[in-house]
């Protein structure tokens, strides 16, 4: 017997005068069969017509003919039965008669997942495909061995890996036999008890994409030469100069400003050789300058800067790839550019304030009150960061999560335990602290003072010629001395933990450099790209840079640690936010809140 479909979704459908599944006598529901010990006040979730068809199906398959034992159900339906704690008796009953499972993960995006990512692009709900069955008469006694596999990417990718999956594949994790155990990998079940950080932050922006690599520079003197040769160019010249794009074009008049005031004008008649310049943290701890006119940039992310100031820090991470090594987020003051956090394949910015006053937390709405009620302190927004930052902005966290991580998203795990949450705290402000260069949680008292840690800046052992014949144009690392050398200069000591530091692959320090070498590493995009620093003027830069790495690399062993406490402990399970309503957050927490602004720059 087989029974295999697509059930229909509807939520408490036998309160809705749905179907009921009762016994022959009448006197007992058919779904006590998926009812479990201790959940009765949950169970309420087995009352959803794709459930009353699960059992239907199972009690067919598996009961129904006893002369005809063997059997398959396969459906493809929400997911939750597979880890949610109302489901523990269903998932008993299918360890008990199946000899085999399969769970087939259509959404490991989480909820409300990006449309392009969707099997059924109209359901919001993670979906599943649960395929049951047996060959014999039913060994209760031994748990069923149930595999799990998740699959990401676009639906077309979906599709193109469901016609390739087999029973045989080696891409299948065994999920724990405990009898109501979720349908997961013992440490995927851990995963999915976490929080998405998704729906941690819920307002999520792109970064800046000028769509022209000219426009960016480490030092403010190369923009404003690039801009007075754009302006004083012929107009003939212009549209090479400026790299025309389908958004911009050297006719299309616009207003400069990022909030569109002022008059508009385009880059056709005279322009003014003068221009704003803004710093903007161009690449993981690489901060640089952005020319700040809207006539050049392609998508400015307005409302990135209308929400800037001081009480601002900003999350990057990435979603739509796989995080591989170092910190899975990472911490910035400036408004980030589109590829901040690996340099390449775009990412997503969270700020920790929707407004421009810091008074609207991007904190899912109600999750900072249950924090304060259930460590019975104030909990405040700062300190949800911190606690983030402690947990995953280091290489040990996507070590301990590799196999999940295989799957986008980052998921931050959320302890009960009032101590553990002050020792991540405390240990985060220190992280962003460094992270931010010294800009952002600023604590004179806990040894954070204004600016990046001097007291780890490597010393000059030869200093770096700033002269234009001998500007350094490479940078390389001598592990027996612990020496950095930029072209003719010489830094040290610098540990290999710093030289070795990387995002995600990219190899921060040396990427660093390659920016600001004689001859930078830069897609060129212009001929204003061959405008470039004539002097090197960027030694303490480069000292700062290496203490903040070096202060991370110091931090990291104290975030391990406090990493495994947490996971050794109970967790705020993800179930629960969404059994009491906050999660997934509502549409209007993911928005920001901008308010009239007088123009930007």
């Amino acid at each position: 017997m087989v029974v295999l479909g697509n059930p229909p979704y509807l939520e408490r459908a036998k309160g809705q005068g749905g179907l009921v599944l009762a016994s022959n006598k009448g006197k007992s529901s058919m779904l006590d069969a998926f009812r479990g010990p201790g959940t009765g006040r949950l169970e309420f979730k087995l009352h959803n017509l794709n459930i009353y068809f699960w059992r239907w199906a199972t009690w067919k398959v598996f009961e129904a003919h006893p002369e005809h034992p063997e059997g398959v159900v396969a459906f493809v339906c929400t997911s939750a039965y597979t880890t949610g704690p109302g489901f523990a008796g269903m998932r008993e009953y299918l360890r008990r008669q199946a000899d085999w499972g399969w769970i087939i993960d259509l959404s490991p995006e989480g909820h409300q997942p990006e449309v392009p990512t969707r099997v059924f692009p109209d359901v919001q709900q993670p979906l599943c495909i649960g395929v049951f069955g047996r060959s014999r008469t039913a060994d209760t006694a031994t748990p069923a061995r149930i595999r799990y596999v998740a699959l990401s990417g676009t639906r077309q990718e979906k599709f193109d890996a469901l016609r390739t999956l087999t029973a045989a594949s080696g891409r299948w994790l065994d999920c724990p036999t405990k009898w109501s155990a979720p349908f997961r990998p013992a440490s995927q079940a851990i995963w999915n008890d976490c929080i998405a950080l998704a729906d941690l932050m819920p307002w999520q922006s792109p970064g800046i994409k000028p769509n022209r690599t000219w426009v960016y520079a480490p030092d403010e003197e190369t923009l404003a030469e690039r801009w007075r040769r754009l302006s004083l160019a012929p107009l003939a010249e212009r549209p090479e100069l400026m790299k025309e794009t389908r958004d911009r074009t050297v006719g299309l008049a616009l207003s400069p400003h990022f909030d569109a005031t002022g008059q508009p004008a385009s880059l056709t008649g005279d322009i003014d050789p003068q221009v704003s310049i803004r710093r903007v943290s161009f690449r993981s701890f690489d901060r640089q300058y952005v020319i700040a006119d809207r006539r050049v940039v392609d998508r400015a992310r307005p409302d990135l800067w209308a929400t800037h100031g001081t009480h601002q820090t900003y999350l990057t991470t990435v979603f739509a790839e796989s995080v591989t090594s170092g910190p899975a987020v990472v911490f910035a003051a400036e408004v980030p550019d589109n590829d901040h956090y690996m340099g390449h394949h775009g990412g997503k910015v969270l700020p920790k304030y929707r407004d421009a006053s810091g008074d609207q937390p991007n904190i899912a709405p109600g999750l900072i009150e249950h924090l304060s009620r259930q460590f019975g302190s104030h909990v405040t927004c700062d300190d949800v960061l911190a606690y983030v930052a402690a947990v995953a902005s280091h290489p040990g966290f996507p070590t301990r999560f590799r196999s999940e991580l295989r799957t986008p998203g980052v998921r931050i795990p959320l302890t009960l335990n009032p101590n553990l949450w002050r020792r991540a705290v405390e240990l985060g402000e220190r992280v962003i602290w460094l992270q931010t260069y010294g800009e952002r949680y600023v604590c004179s008292a806990a040894g954070r003072p204004q600016g990046p840690p001097r007291e780890l800046r490597p010393d000059v052992l030869v200093p770096i010629p700033g002269a234009p014949d001998h500007m350094p144009e490479c940078i390389t690392y001598d592990r027996d001395s612990s020496t950095l050398y930029v072209g003719e200069g010489a830094l040290g000591p610098v540990p290999a933990a710093v030289w070795d530091y990387d995002v995600c692959g990219t190899q921060v320090a040396k990427k660093w450099f390659d920016y600001r070498s004689k001859k930078p590493r830069v897609r060129k995009s212009s001929p204003l790209n061959e405008i470039v620093a004539t002097k090197w003027d960027f030694t303490d830069d480069l000292r700062n840079l290496l203490a903040v790495l070096h202060g991370c690399v110091l931090l990291e062993p104290q975030q391990d640690a406090v990493l495994t406490a947490i996971l050794d402990e109970p967790l705020l399970r993800a179930t629960e936010l969404e059994n009491s309503g906050m999660l997934p957050p509502a549409a209007e927490a993911k928005q920001p809140i901008i308010e009239a602004q007088p123009p930007l720059f």
